[in-house]
């Protein structure tokens, strides 16, 4: 019974841990964002929307099911379709609201501890490899 009423304390103390763990500041969430190289996982995903668009299983489906003579152009459709919504969706302003929307995410899901692991792990030459 006494090791029930030890416990009890100890189990509420881990649970509320998180409670008082610290907010990771801007800079570090900064140099997190930078380590991390999210600029260029943004670039790299707007340069694949176009191969993602065209393999998409519906277009593939819309592509099979056209006469085959009209086939190219439709695929050639497709392609600006994609690159005019890559270049409505990859301005500064959205490129701006997508970094901040990231890092108030980062700010809600990450402590400062955990922030200083990261930056510190990504700052090392494996932690570059398996970003690269």
């Amino acid at each position: 019974m006494k090791l029930k009423t030890l416990l009890l304390p100890f189990a509420a103390l881990a649970l509320c841990a998180n409670a008082f763990a610290a907010t990771p500041s801007d800079e570090s969430l900064e140099r997190l964002y930078q380590v991390q190289k999210m600029d260029t996982l943004l670039d790299q995903s707007f340069q694949s929307m176009e191969s993602i668009v065209l393999s998409d299983p519906n277009a593939q489906k819309f592509l099979k099911d056209a006469p085959e003579d009209k086939r190219p152009q439709l695929e050639a459709v497709l392609k600006k379709y994609a690159n005019q919504s890559i270049a409505e969706i990859n301005t500064p302003q959205v490129r701006a609201q997508l970094r901040k929307a990231t890092l108030d995410g980062m700010k809600t899901v990450y402590t400062q501890e955990e922030v200083n692991a990261l930056i510190g792990f990504y700052s090392t030459a494996v932690g570059q490899s398996i970003m690269d």
